[in-house]
């Protein structure tokens, strides 16, 4: 956990503000990916910290529920990320299955246009996500619950290393 977390908080540091950093999950993982996106433009501990650019996909119920509509739902992500194309992009997604179909697109589009991807996901072992991300951690976890809170515990030691 220590090294992916110390790679990702490292990745944001060097960015220094100029990529936006995306966040992604469904369900569960949507509240933790929201969580590490509030964590970065607000604060996680130091309010004198300066606030890194992050945003949510799927926060707004009427973006996505439009792209659902017009589109599908397994487009969902790719049409988020499409939207930003043209800025300095990170991807950091969440699934505690490891196999979201919407989560799984996030990546090889992604990986298609050459951004730097995190995934945080579970130890599911048909874990085709991998292939399509840059770094990951596996959760040693099984129980959904279980997983999603050594979820939470990697955004708190991502902000951590990032604060200090």
């Amino acid at each position: 956990m220590n090294d992916f977390c110390k790679k990702i908080s490292n990745d944001i540091i060097k960015s220094q503000g100029s990529k936006i950093i995306l966040t992604i999950g469904c369900g569960g993982s949507h509240s933790i990916a929201s969580h590490l996106t509030s964590e970065l433009v607000g604060t996680f501990k130091n309010k004198k910290r300066k606030a890194y650019p992050s945003i949510s996909l799927f926060s707004d119920p009427s973006i996505s529920s439009a792209i659902s509509n017009d589109f599908c739902f397994e487009d969902l992500s790719k049409r988020y990320i499409e939207s930003f194309l043209g800025l300095s992009l990170m991807l950091v997604a969440f699934t505690t299955s490891g196999s979201s179909p919407v989560i799984l697109n996030a990546l090889k589009y992604a990986k298609e246009k050459n951004l730097k991807s995190y995934l945080i996901t579970g130890p599911n072992k048909k874990q085709s996500a991998l292939k399509y991300t840059d770094f990951y951690y596996l959760s040693k976890f099984s129980s959904t619950s279980d997983i999603q809170e050594d979820h939470l515990k990697i955004v708190h030691k991502i902000c951590e290393n990032i604060e200090l």
